[in-house]
């Protein structure tokens, strides 16, 4: 999982809800017409200024790290003056129930063109409209939106939401799958059916990481830690325990007869456990680094990392538990934040979260990555992903 605190400096993904004509735009006029749009006092001042519709795709290009924002007071005469794809892009930031009606309803249109559920899609998906979550639902079994309406089902307080997509899990990808598991573990209304299913055995065990069983642990649901202590038993993080278990595994490895051991075997465990957040030679998780070239580093580096993670965790790289109004609940590591809006990395994707729609906020003192992760498996398993981990390559 996640080497996180052996490496400086955070993500820098920027979310941009331009087009190319407004990023041409903020070129010919300048970037500082376009930063009075951060503020919710500088959008006042600015729309009264507006001439044209460059102007305003500037102002949306200066808005687009925002999820959304009060409405200026001139905002309606500007929008009536310019209607559009820009304008109706702005009232939905500006919270514009009539515009994000319109978006719902050309959405659930399957005789509407494409390209334009899509934008309707991106923008109720942006400004995080729960009114719309019904209509992601449907969109589960429509291919054109499957992949990225999994990780908006997590709006959704019905359980019939986790059931559909437990019942889906096998026929899914594995980007898919990961995004389901995101949304899966996000609420406790969610998570619960899951943790039945497991129960029960009509899902299995094996597809819950580590990192999906800390999630449910930050649900701080008592029903929720019963089923996990019953089916995964607590964690041990005792930094004593840690030692412990990377001197055993340090023995174990170095001798074992390592031909024996197969690293194809270990590439298959890094897929299911470790990609979801790592990627190897690009091809994998981005949350954590890429792993390619840690080899170089040697045994003592992966225990000590994959072993005891909270041992030494670097500032941009700590475990934020945002907790929204309506109870969900996201983890992951700030990649921006402004006044008014946090840039979220999860393992699936970056989200922007309005502030205003946050119940609490917290900076965990560990790394993302959770601890038990080799402890968890066989020792032959555990052996033959760290020979894999360790294989040379260029």
């Amino acid at each position: 999982m996640a080497f996180l605190r052996r490496v400086s400096g955070a993500s820098t993904m920027r979310h941009s809800a331009s087009t190319s004509a407004a990023a041409s735009a903020v070129s010919s006029k300048g970037t500082g017409w376009a930063r009075p749009a951060t503020s919710s006092a500088g959008r006042e001042a600015l729309i009264p200024t507006i001439q044209t519709e460059r102007d305003l795709k500037i102002l949306a290009f200066g808005m687009k790290d925002e999820a959304t924002a009060p409405m200026p007071k001139a905002w309606p005469q500007l929008q009536a003056k310019f209607p559009g794809a820009t304008a109706d892009q702005l009232s939905a930031l500006f919270g514009d129930k009539t515009v994000l009606a319109k978006m719902r309803g050309i959405l659930a249109d399957a005789s509407q063109p494409l390209p334009q559920r899509r934008t309707a899609f991106d923008l109720l998906k942006r400004v995080s409209d729960t009114e719309s979550t019904p209509i992601f639902a449907k969109l589960l079994d429509q291919p054109d939106f499957t992949s990225a309406v999994i990780p908006l089902l997590s709006f959704s307080t019905d359980p019939a939401t986790a059931i559909a997509l437990i019942n889906r899990f096998t026929k899914l990808n594995d980007t898919d799958r990961s995004a389901a598991l995101g949304t899966l573990t996000s609420r406790a209304e969610l998570a619960l059916p899951l943790l039945t299913a497991v129960k029960v055995g009509t899902f299995e065990k094996k597809h819950l990481s580590s990192l999906q069983i800390r999630q449910m642990r930050n649900l701080n649901n008592a029903e929720i830690n019963t089923l996990l202590d019953a089916t995964w038993g607590k964690v041990n993080d005792s930094s004593e325990a840690a030692k412990a278990s990377i001197a055993k595994l340090k023995k174990a490895y170095q001798s074992a007869p390592l031909w024996a051991f197969n690293a194809k075997s270990g590439e298959e465990t890094f897929k299911q456990v470790c990609a979801v957040c790592h990627a190897m030679g690009g091809v994998g998780g981005k949350l954590g680094p890429d792993l390619a070239g840690s080899w170089r580093n040697g045994l003592d580096y992966f225990l000590e990392n994959i072993i005891d993670p909270n041992a030494v965790v670097g500032d941009n790289f700590q475990l934020h538990v945002l907790t929204k109004k309506d109870d969900s609940v996201i983890s992951g590591v700030i990649e921006q934040e402004t006044d008014t809006a946090i840039t979220t990395r999860t393992v699936t994707e970056s989200l922007i979260i309005s502030k205003a729609d946050l119940k609490s906020r917290q900076k965990m003192p560990v790394s993302l990555m959770p601890p038990g992760l080799l402890e968890s498996m066989p020792e032959r398993k555990a052996l033959e992903l760290l020979k894999y981990l360790l294989s040379k390559r260029e």
